[in-house]
């Protein structure tokens, strides 16, 4: 039986929070792990077409910003404005997240940024 939207978002959401926690202890095994769980959900929510889209962009608002930050770099070929909206409000963090949110965008204005 296949996932529900509310538990793919849940799944997605949970390994953002956890890739972003062993990211800032510098547990490289543990963020990867995260990392492709995360990417596996992504894959499985766009299956959901414009539902699964639409459930990504509303992981923009939430309270962690690792959530955001994954929702918005994985938002960008879909709703530009708003995910960059999200990324430059998160780059002017400090720390990784700021960090990241700054490359997300520099990779996405050169034309780099690979996504999943």
């Amino acid at each position: 039986m296949s996932k529900s939207l509310n538990d793919l978002v849940s799944e997605y959401r949970h390994n953002a929070v956890e890739h972003g926690r062993a990211t800032e202890t510098g547990d490289h095994k543990k963020a990867n792990k995260h990392h492709d769980r995360l990417v596996g959900a992504l894959h499985l929510l766009r299956q959901h077409g414009t539902e699964g889209e639409q459930a990504l962009l509303g992981l923009l608002s939430d309270e962690n910003a690792s959530v955001r930050c994954w929702a918005a770099t994985h938002s960008l070929e879909n709703d530009a404005e708003q995910a960059r909206n999200a990324l430059e409000a998160l780059s002017a963090q400090p720390g990784i997240i700021g960090f990241n949110a700054r490359m997300v965008l520099s990779e996405w204005d050169k034309g780099t940024l690979k996504l999943p």
